[in-house]
């Protein structure tokens, strides 16, 4: 939840839904950015696990 201030709560209520889908709309790209930069993080980890342990690692 966000918190509103008064300013915020002095708003008519079609911008303050506005302010909440542009909200949403910054929070969703901030996940796709988070899952792509996981992505590669975890990728990257991945392969560096599998030199120091090797591939039999994974299958005990």
């Amino acid at each position: 939840m966000v918190a509103l201030n008064s300013n915020q709560a002095k708003l008519s209520k079609r911008k303050l839904k506005n302010i909440g889908d542009k909200e949403s709309k910054l929070k969703e790209k901030r996940i796709d950015v988070g899952l792509h930069k996981n992505f590669y993080f975890h990728r990257f980890y991945a392969r560096i696990h599998l030199v120091v342990n090797g591939p039999d690692f994974y299958e005990s």
